[in-house]
């Protein structure tokens, strides 16, 4: 049995993706990978000599955090790392596990560069200066998985304990239109809140948690282990998932890191879409993931990304996001907030139309 916190802490090691390389072995080469950068010939000068190259400036550090380590948001991440596209951009990506309260205050405070999309609408939404830029996902990715000894039909679930990741969240709220879609009274079930994935797994093995709707990769996990996945919340809960945004600060001021780094992201899912197996592959080394749960997993990770407007999403979209945040705070019931107040995506679509990426329906296309 695979130990989660063990590969979760070795994935932190020196507090990043581009540390990872210190702190582990080396990874394999990928297909169609670029190789360690060589060293510059020298230049000939016009009186005959040799002049020795200018050293490459030192690449701008991103800091960014991730409310989980889960495959959603390691995905992207490591094949954009491990493929070189950050390093093409000059970029060293550092990033860190942080719970998504303490990510929105210091994505507020200008600690973070870059923070989870849910962190950027509620802080948007209580009026920050943060923006919501791109998400991998344009909708969520939660899978019910049961235990079979205690639910043998969906209807069984009422009565029982589901364990959720934290009360209001997306994850809970999928959790009730899932169990609605199967017939089950949300209000029939008892919710427990053991929050991260890694709790919400050993209460399924130990017997004490009927169901738990959990992301792919953590999913794929327990079905293997023999805990069946029951529904998922795909086609019943579309708003973005797994994204990331910025104080509107760090934008004016880091205008050409922020498009690099969306380039490398939008670089990174074309990846994805093109190979999954080996962008499975490249998880799997980056992370310690079981090669196998990694394989299983991609597909379902792929099956939230938007074909016609990959980073982007829908108005519709984003309005269902703002409205989870208003609809989970007592404070901002009823309130409206117009969008541009809360995403700016024109350093997006400048990247997308750079990459020959159509915008097809999107917020914001041209």
């Amino acid at each position: 049995m695979m130990d989660w916190p063990r590969w979760r802490g070795r994935w932190l090691c020196g507090w990043g993706l581009v540390a990872l390389v210190a702190c582990s072995p080396a990874l394999p080469a990928q297909p169609g990978a670029p190789g360690p950068p060589q060293p510059l010939a020298a230049e000939t000068s016009s009186t005959g000599g040799s002049a020795a190259a200018a050293p490459p400036a030192a690449p701008t550090t991103v800091r960014l955090a991730v409310p989980t380590l889960d495959l959603d948001y390691t995905l992207p991440l490591s094949v954009a790392e491990q493929q070189g596209y950050f390093r093409e951009e000059g970029i060293d990506v550092q990033v860190q596990e942080m719970p998504s309260a303490a990510e929105t205050a210091a994505l507020i405070n200008r600690e973070l560069d870059l923070a989870c999309s849910g962190c950027v609408f509620v802080g948007a939404a209580r009026g920050a200066d943060v923006r919501y830029l791109f998400g991998p996902y344009y909708t969520s990715n939660f899978h019910l998985v049961v235990n079979p000894d205690r639910v043998r039909t969906p209807a069984d679930l009422a009565g029982q304990p589901v364990a959720i990741g934290g009360v209001g969240n997306s994850g809970d709220l999928a959790t009730h239109r899932i169990l609605a879609s199967l017939g089950v009274d949300p209000a029939s079930v008892t919710y427990v809140n053991l929050g991260p994935s890694s709790a919400r797994i050993a209460g399924m093995v130990s017997g004490q948690i009927a169901g738990t709707a959990l992301l792919p990769d953590p999913a794929i996990r327990l079905k293997r282990e023999g805990f069946p996945i029951i529904a998922d919340s795909t086609k019943l809960f579309v708003q973005p998932q797994g994204g990331f945004g910025a104080h509107v600060d760090y934008l004016r001021e880091h205008d050409a890191t922020v498009k690099g780094w969306l380039r490398a992201m939008l670089r990174g899912l074309l990846f994805i879409q093109r190979d999954p197996a080996a962008a499975a592959e490249i998880a799997a080394d980056a992370t310690q993931l079981d090669r196998d749960v990694a394989r299983e997993a991609v597909p379902l990770v792929m099956a939230a990304m938007s074909t016609g407007d990959l980073g982007g999403s829908t108005e519709r979209e984003l309005q269902e996001a703002v409205r989870l945040v208003t609809d989970s705070d007592p404070d901002l019931a009823g309130k409206d907030f117009p969008l541009d107040r809360v995403v700016d995506f024109r350093p997006l679509r400048a990247v997308q139309r750079e990459l020959g990426i159509s915008c097809q329906g999107g917020y914001a296309c041209e």
